[in-house]
Order: structure tokens, then sequence, then C-alpha cells
């Protein structure tokens, strides 16, 4: 496949430079085949790819393995590992555990191949749905269920903090309201100002997280603070 794209590359390139004749047209054409075809990268890149991508049957697992050798090769700086089939109006229950189960697979991988490669401590994992399932089952047969608007987001990473949980829903899976600023802990009694819990919570928090704030002016998000690194 690197092959053919590099013939394709250099095959424009050709034709581009044909039907070039102006002095600064020609300086450009030669710019851009310099830019393009200055493939080191890709070549550490396949320095890094495992051997057995095409003879793994949980194909999430090939992407984790593609994105943590990009990563290494330094050609990435953000990536999306992506599994469907969550959508489960039918056969909720037979089909639900599999994809889990596949989707951990592969972060586990990610984690890692990230640790083999020494760059674990700059990997931060995002793990999240744009909504949920319902509470209850719907009519098909197999029972399946629909839409729900809450949702939830697992993240792990250097300074993120293991093993508890922010936040909760209730027994309709609806979303609790938790308190605003300061650690995000479920107080056990009195009054505290709270809100729910939204996506864009998640990222402000991120974005201060990674010492981004500055997409603010450009990409505002009109949020509360939650303090979910404390």
């Amino acid at each position: 496949t690197y092959e053919r794209i590099k013939q394709a590359m250099q095959s424009r390139l050709a034709r581009i430079a044909g039907n070039t004749h102006l002095p600064r047209m020609q300086q450009s054409a030669l710019s851009l085949a310099n830019a393009q075809m200055s493939v080191g990268q890709l070549q550490d890149l396949r320095s890094y790819l495992p051997d057995d991508l095409d003879e793994l049957d949980n194909k999430v697992i090939s992407q984790a393995k593609v994105i943590a050798a990009a990563c290494k090769a330094g050609i990435c700086n953000g990536a999306n590992l992506y599994l469907g089939g969550f959508d489960t109006h039918s056969y909720h229950n037979s089909a639900h555990p599999k994809r889990l189960l596949q989707l951990l697979m592969a972060v586990d991988t990610l984690m890692d191949e990230a640790r083999r490669f020494g760059i674990q401590d700059r990997m931060l994992v995002v793990m999240g749905s744009e909504f949920t399932r319902t509470p209850y089952y719907n009519d098909s047969e197999p029972a399946g269920k629909d839409h729900w608007k809450s949702n939830s987001f697992m993240l792990m990473g250097p300074g993120i903090e293991g093993d508890r949980v922010v936040g909760r829903t209730d027994n309709q899976l609806k979303p609790v309201p938790v308190p605003v600023s300061g650690p995000v802990i479920m107080p056990a009694g009195g009054t505290v100002p709270s809100a729910i819990i939204g996506a864009h919570d998640v990222h402000a928090s991120l974005r201060t997280h990674l010492g981004i704030d500055g997409l603010a002016s450009n990409y505002p998000l009109d949020t509360p603070k939650f303090d979910f690194f404390a």
C-alpha cells in the first residue's frame, strides 16, 4: 500500500511539473515534491508496525496497534479508536457484552503497546459514546434497548487518579447533580451548589488538564468548572 501511494504521488507531481513553465510556479512545484516525497516518517511508521495486523480477528485491536506505532513514530498527536455495533434495538443482551469486551481488549492493547514503546506517560485515553441505552427493554424480539440521553466517560493517562467514580445516575439512569467547583465528591449531607455533568464539562476540564485553555477564545464552552482531576 505504501509503495502504491508513493507511485501515485510521483505521477501527480510529474504531471504538475510538466504543466508548469513560470519560474515561481516551477519553484513551488519543486517545494511540493520535496515536501511530499520526504517520507522518512512513514518509513519510521513501517518499522514500528507489527507483522500480525492482517491476522487479527479483532480489527479494533489492529487500530490500537497502528495508533501506538504512529505515536511512537512521531506522526500522530491524536487518533480515534472506533468500534460500532452498540445500537442494539434488538439482541441487546447477546450483542453488548461482546462489543464491550472487544473495546476493552483494544484499549488494553493500546496501553500495552504504549508501555512497550515507552510513551505511556504521554498517552491520554478518553472513552465515551454519544448516548446510552434505556433502563428497560423494548418490545422487539429478541429484546433490545433504545436510545437514552444519559452518558458516561472513562479516562486514563498521566495525571489522572484511577479507581474512582465521579457522579452517578439514579435507578432510571437519569444523572444526579454533583457539586460545582472543588473536588467532585458526592456530599453525605448539607447543601452544595450542584449541576448535571455534561460532555462539555468533561472537555472543558480536559483542556485545563492538558494546558490548552487558550482554545476557549476560539471554541468557548459555557460550562461550570468541575475539578475532575483533583
